[in-house]
This record gives C-alpha cells, structure tokens and sequence, in this order.
C-alpha cells in the first residue's frame, strides 16, 4: 500500500511541474515565397506559423501539420497550403478552404532553420 501510495505521489508530482513539448518535426525556421518573395512564414517549434511582409513584424497567421513529407499550413483566413517537403523547399497549393478552390501552385524555400531570428 505504501509503494502504490508513494508512486501516485511522484507521478502527480512530475507530471504537475511538466509540459508537453511536440518532437521536432524539422519545419522550424524561415521560409519565403517564391512568387511573393515579400511574404515570409516562420515555423515555430509548437506547429504555430507566423507570418510578416514586407519587414513589418511578425504576426500569428495560422498552424501548420506534418505527415511524412506532406506538409499543411491552414492560415487564419480562408485558405491553406498544402504541400510536400523536398530538402529546403515545400511545393504545393494554396487552397481556398470555403470552396475547394485551388488559388494556384506556389513554392516556399526556407532561408534558415532558426525560427527566433526577425
């Protein structure tokens, strides 16, 4: 009794002073478009993507998801890019989320894989 007693203690314990933290899924980074090369996307550890143009700061546009060498970025509007992992480069679609639309093919290179640099 004092064994099972003592180790619901230690787990509560831990697992009250833990986070939970994805494993990495090696998108992090900055990643630009090619066709508008003034839109830059920074990867986030945590599937969180944000987004800056121009220079201006960066700011929450969305999240992204990871199955193999498929990657989704659903945007904070009403659109998504889907695409596959080559190397640095994702390629794919950009999608109209509301209709299906496909907005048109798009590329994404990324510049560097530290996502805490501006």
């Amino acid at each position: 009794m004092f064994t099972r007693t003592f180790c619901c203690v230690v787990v509560a314990a831990c697992c009250a002073g833990c986070r939970w933290v994805p494993p990495p899924d090696d998108l992090e980074g900055v990643w630009r478009s090619e066709e508008s090369p003034k839109h830059v996307y920074r990867f986030r550890g945590d599937g969180v993507v944000e987004n800056s143009w121009g220079g201006l700061p960066f700011g929450a546009a969305g999240t992204r998801s990871r199955e193999g060498a498929k990657v989704r970025y659903a945007s904070n509007r009403d659109w998504d890019f889907v695409a596959e992992l080559r190397g640095d480069q994702l390629t794919g679609d950009m999608v109209e989320r509301s209709s299906g639309r496909v907005i048109g093919p798009t590329k994404w290179r990324r510049e560097t894989r530290d996502h805490t640099l501006p």
